[in-house]
């Protein structure tokens, strides 16, 4: 799954040009797996769901927001069932769901590897 960069014409209407800036293809995770994260400051462990995932990002979705530019240690979801991948991670946007819950969208501090992401679809796929 190689990174794909987002081309958009410049007669795109605004709202388009706006939702085509990611670098990487985004993949929904359906449904959404369960993941732990350490947040700064205070390093405490907090509990989310993946919405989706990319090789340079994903999207939580929490009871509480964020800080934008908070950095995290989030555990995602493994090859192989009960296996988790530690990545480190910062807080780029947090915007409220209109379900009294937070879109947090966080970028890698290190990228996935295709198989790393071909893993954590499949893993998020398969525990449930």
């Amino acid at each position: 799954m190689p990174d794909i960069p987002a081309t958009v014409p410049s007669s795109a209407p605004p709202q388009l040009l706006q939702i085509e800036r990611r670098q990487c293809v985004r993949y929904a995770l359906d449904p959404n797996p369960r993941t732990r994260f350490l947040a700064q400051p205070g390093f405490q462990f907090s509990e989310g769901l993946l919405k989706d995932a990319s090789a340079g990002g994903f999207c939580l979705v929490l009871d509480r927001p964020l800080a934008v530019g908070a950095r995290l240690v989030v555990q995602l979801p493994g090859r192989r069932r009960g296996s988790t991948l530690s990545r480190s991670a910062r807080v780029l946007r947090v915007e409220m769901d209109g379900a009294g819950q937070w879109l947090v969208g966080c970028q890698l501090t290190v990228r996935l590897s295709d198989e790393e992401l071909r893993a954590l679809i499949s893993a998020s796929q398969a525990r449930f």
